[in-house]
């Protein structure tokens, strides 16, 4: 996300060249790019409280949806593959979102702190919490909300999944 643009950029690997795609809403200021397995990428922006859809093969934006809280400050997404679900971390409102392919974003209420960063494992949307040393894990099938004690005295940053299953978090 080119937040100071107002867009979406891409660099063309073989030229060094970048476009910018303009936002498809006015005020943008896009943030963290997450690419889905149907190839499209979703931008949060979290000034304008939105995420919007870029499809690359076809160079328009095919959806962009504002939040469900006002305000939440959405950070970043991650994939939950096979339900085609990307779920999003909400800073502001302690909540996380889920899109759903082709469907409409819902949230839910987890852990204070902060919600940051995500990754998805197994039913599990994992998060980190910039405000305290905590991590949480949202069962997606039960609704469940577990919160685990950081093994150090730091808080939570980007997380991601390894080819083996594990999760992975940075400080």
């Amino acid at each position: 996300g080119m937040n100071s643009q107002g867009g979406l950029g891409e660099i063309d690997a073989q030229t060094g060249a970048i476009a910018v795609h303009p936002a498809p809403y006015a005020n943008a200021q896009m943030a963290i790019p997450t690419p889905t397995s149907w190839g499209t990428i979703l931008v949060t922006d979290h000034i304008v409280n939105r995420v919007a859809e870029w499809n690359p093969t076809t160079n328009v934006w095919d959806d962009n949806q504002v939040m469900p809280t006002s305000s939440s400050w959405v950070v970043q997404g991650f994939e939950d593959t096979p339900r085609q679900t990307v779920w999003f971390t909400c800073y502001s409102v302690q909540k996380l979102a889920a899109w759903p392919r082709g469907g409409t974003m819902t949230d839910v209420t987890v852990s204070n702190g902060g919600p940051s960063f995500c990754a998805v494992h197994e039913d599990i949307v994992y998060y980190s919490l910039w405000t305290r040393d905590r991590l949480g894990a949202y069962n997606v099938s039960t609704g469940q909300n577990v919160e685990y004690a950081f093994p150090v005295n730091d808080v939570g940053g980007p997380m991601w999944v390894t080819p083996h299953g594990e999760v992975v978090v940075g400080t």
